[in-house]
């Protein structure tokens, strides 16, 4: 399963990407699918499985079921689950509705992208020395 971490790193890459050309609501579909993938590919690597939402927030509630607050996803979660919402939008409103994110929301999930990656990869090499 690790094309699923593969490909979070992929979309995250397509997020910069976009941001240097200004696709702003881009930026933030790329951010969500890398979280998405993330999420999942974290969930596979504690219990083997992950469930088939798509729904950033719900996965992250699964997460954090499973690891109290280690890694401090809990922590990062509470900090950022109002824009994590916007984030989670974006999945549906950049592809089929009129809705258009600024420069500004676009920077904001870039950052909360690459903060929340560096954060998986150290918990998975945490959960490895254990």
């Amino acid at each position: 399963m690790s094309f699923l971490r593969d490909n979070a790193r992929q979309f995250l890459e397509q997020a910069k990407f976009s941001m240097e050309r200004g696709f702003y609501n881009l930026v933030l579909f790329n951010v969500e699918q890398s979280i998405q993938l993330n999420l999942k590919f974290l969930l596979y690597s504690l219990t083997g499985d992950f469930p088939k939402t798509r729904k950033i927030s719900e996965l992250f509630k699964y997460v954090i079921n499973i690891l109290d607050n280690s890694c401090n996803l809990s922590n990062f979660y509470e900090e950022n689950k109002d824009f994590i919402s916007i984030i989670e939008f974006s999945y549906i409103s950049s592809r089929y509705l009129p809705q258009t994110f600024s420069k500004d929301d676009a920077e904001k999930s870039l950052r909360i992208g690459e903060e929340f990656s560096k954060m998986i990869e150290n918990c998975l090499k945490t959960m490895q020395k254990s």
